[in-house]
């Protein structure tokens, strides 16, 4: 009976011994401690940011934040990436920056006689109108010819940079400074318009001013940017790693799946962001504080549980733990970015700017 007993209480401690050991071999980059549970204080305190994480400064060097089991609080999926780079968007951001966003590059005027032609950069008023099935300007039943929603105003538009959609900006072309206008333009069929997609209507305008665009030099590029470049080829460099980067970042957050938030870190950013800090600058893109906080935890889980699986670590000592924490981040995204798969979509256009046409 002993031995039967003994046999028994041997084959529960070796179960016990292997779940454990299977639970501790989920991540071999992870710790074993558990994640503290909160973070006291007393009531009335006030704590500053440096105070908030005086608890993972230590010694010359810093004490990391989530120093336990990251699986257990988030999925990241660890696979290298693939993405497609769409050049038109690329092409589209630099007309739009330069020109359209940068009025000190510019110099308008209304020029009697003048008509306008592929490059330049006017202003133009417009009204968008629905058409029955002739092509013609529909009529309510009282007569009224029909607006569409959202198809009139006054804007600048750089002819060739397909800021608007291509009838329209095909339709400009050939306007007098000053003089009404009119002219048919087709929607794509994707436009994100259930009323407009793939729909012809009449478009009447009227083009006020007209501005050359500049050219395009890295000198131009410079004094927008405040930049030094040496070429618009190291830019344009510049900003397609810049583009990539934001990419990788933005799909890495969204193959994450968060199974719990870690209520020690919570605290932290908690104390480092107040209520009063989000009401006046962040309210109106959160719903709420409480909110924001979890996307910035789901941001710091992600980067540090992928820099632990690579066993990425900043070198050096680090004294402020924020500088210790951008420069892990910045190990991420370089990592990320070294090991993905980039697919550059040509340009089914070339912008005036590079010397092409809106009609290629």
């Amino acid at each position: 009976m002993k031995r039967v007993l003994f046999f028994i209480f041997c084959i529960i401690f070796l179960c016990a011994f292997l779940f454990s050991c299977d639970n501790e071999s989920i991540s071999s980059s992870e710790t074993e401690s558990e994640a503290p549970e909160s973070i006291t204080q007393s009531e009335g305190d006030e704590v500053s940011v440096s105070e908030s994480t005086s608890e993972l400064q230590s010694g010359n060097g810093v004490k990391e934040k989530y120093d336990y089991k990251l699986s257990d609080y988030i999925f990241v999926n660890m696979s290298p990436m693939t993405i497609d780079l769409k050049m038109d968007y690329l092409q589209m951001q630099i007309d739009q920056s330069l020109y359209l966003n940068n009025p000190s590059a510019l110099e308008f005027s209304s020029p009697e006689g003048y008509i306008v032609k592929e490059g330049d950069i006017v202003k133009v008023s417009y009204e968008g109108f629905y058409t029955d099935d002739d092509g013609n300007i529909k009529l309510d039943e009282d007569g009224n010819e029909m607006k569409f929603s959202g198809g009139s105003g006054t804007s600048v538009c750089y002819i060739g940079s397909r800021t608007f959609i291509v009838d329209f900006e095909k339709g400009l072309v050939g306007l007098e400074v000053g003089v009404p206008g009119r002219f048919k333009a087709t929607f794509p069929k994707n436009y994100g318009v259930i009323e407009l997609d793939g729909k012809t209507v009449v478009f009447k305008a009227i083009v006020s001013e007209v501005a050359k665009a500049p050219e395009y030099t890295a000198e131009l590029i410079n004094n927008y940017y405040g930049t030094s470049y040496k070429s618009t080829d190291e830019f344009e460099t510049a900003l397609i790693t810049s583009y990539v980067k934001n990419a990788l970042k933005t799909k890495l957050l969204g193959d994450c799946f968060v199974f719990k938030y870690p209520q020690f870190e919570k605290e932290l950013l908690e104390r480092k962001i107040s209520q009063e800090y989000f009401d006046i600058y962040l309210k109106d893109y959160y719903s709420s504080l409480d909110a924001y906080i979890n996307i910035l935890l789901k941001e710091e889980m992600a980067y540090y549980a992928y820099a632990r699986n690579f066993e990425l670590v900043p070198s050096g000592e680090y004294d402020d733990y924020e500088e210790y924490e951008k420069e892990l981040f910045r190990l991420v995204d370089e990592h990320i970015f070294e090991n993905a798969t980039i697919n550059k979509i040509p340009k089914t256009y070339t912008s005036v700017t590079n010397g092409g046409s809106l009609f290629d």
